[in-house]
């Protein structure tokens, strides 16, 4: 086997080509592919923290709902005997957790109101 100049001549013209290569095509596509990664890794952060942001609002909702069938299971209207006028009934209808003074003060917001209507109505 003989070794002659043109050997060593393909070997340096092959290095040349793959140092070319390296720099102008591989660098730059592993950059991009590192960009690439980058990307793909940040959108994975904020996937997690939405997901994480999603359950807590959804724990907040369930624990506010939790609370308002408590309360609604403590004050449901009782309703009480029904008396009798003629063929008709009229149920009472007591709040639980009302004092006597609670109550009459809705009573006269609301006959306030009623009496504003009735005024607008007429006029």
């Amino acid at each position: 086997m003989e070794i002659n100049l043109t050997l060593f001549v393909q070997m340096g013209n092959f290095l040349i080509a793959y140092l070319l290569l390296r720099y102008l095509f591989f660098k730059p596509a592993l950059q991009l592919l590192q960009q690439i990664d980058q990307q793909k890794n940040d959108a994975m952060l904020a996937l997690r923290e939405h997901e994480q942001k999603v359950i807590e609002q959804r724990n907040q909702l369930q624990l506010g709902w939790q609370q308002y069938k408590a309360y609604g299971q403590r004050n449901i209207p009782t309703i009480m005997q029904q008396e009798e006028l003629g063929n008709f009934f009229v149920p009472r209808c007591v709040i639980n957790d009302m004092d006597q003074e609670q109550v009459k003060q809705i009573q006269a917001d609301l006959e306030r109101v009623i009496m504003a209507k009735v005024t607008d109505v007429c006029s």
